[in-house]
């Protein structure tokens, strides 16, 4: 049962990147292109630009 509940605790840390060919820039109305998502506990992180390996998000 421990072991269960740190896993849980480690998976809900771990952010995750969607890699988006568009998206809308709601504010101005304009289409981005090539971006990556970074979720972190169900809120928006970060947007990059060009598509991030979660691996090494340094390339």
């Amino acid at each position: 049962m421990l072991m269960l509940l740190l896993s849980s605790t480690i998976l809900l840390a771990q952010d995750t990147y969607i890699q988006c060919g568009k998206i809308i820039d709601t504010k101005t109305g304009k289409v981005l292109t090539n971006k990556t998502i970074i979720v972190s506990n169900k809120s928006i992180k970060a947007i990059q630009d060009g598509f991030i390996n979660p691996i090494n998000p340094g390339r």
